[in-house]
């Protein structure tokens, strides 16, 4: 098992760094890994020039919501039910719910929201919204009505 290293980075490249994790879905340590073997490799023309890069700008990739992170965590389970603090969809996420998310269950809605095609397209629904416990519970819709 390799040993964790922990190296402190100036404010500017932990902000880049954690923007390339927004866009990217990768961990920061699996961001950090990729540029230090994209450095390396940058002494060695030859390898450079094998490998295979993505060259299409962002915007051909089409736009990016800040839910994205949602619908990919629920993508990767394999349950058809969970239940998410609002305090983990912040984590996921890496910022607030806005304040409607605490007080409002149309916020929550299966339609008409764009944050909500996030599920809906990943194949899930909001069934319940607990406010007091700040909580969500989504359930795997039927394989007929996923997209």
């Amino acid at each position: 098992m390799k040993e964790a290293k922990h190296v402190q980075i100036n404010p500017v490249a932990q902000h880049h760094l954690e923007q390339l994790q927004i866009l990217t879905g990768s961990s920061q340590s699996a961001i950090v890994e990729q540029a230090l073997a994209f450095y390396h490799l940058s002494f060695n023309p030859q390898a450079l020039k094998s490998l295979q890069l993505d060259e299409a700008p962002l915007a051909e990739k089409g736009p990016r919501s800040k839910y994205d992170p949602i619908g990919e965590h629920l993508r990767n389970l394999t349950t058809t039910r969970t239940t998410l603090s609002f305090e983990q969809i912040e984590d996921l996420i890496h910022r607030k719910l806005p304040d409607s998310a605490r007080t409002h269950r149309a916020w929550w809605s299966n339609s008409g929201q764009p944050h909500s095609r996030i599920w809906v397209d990943a194949g899930w629904e909001v069934d319940t919204v607990n406010f007091p416990q700040e909580t969500v519970t989504f359930q795997k819709k039927p394989q007929e009505e996923t997209r």
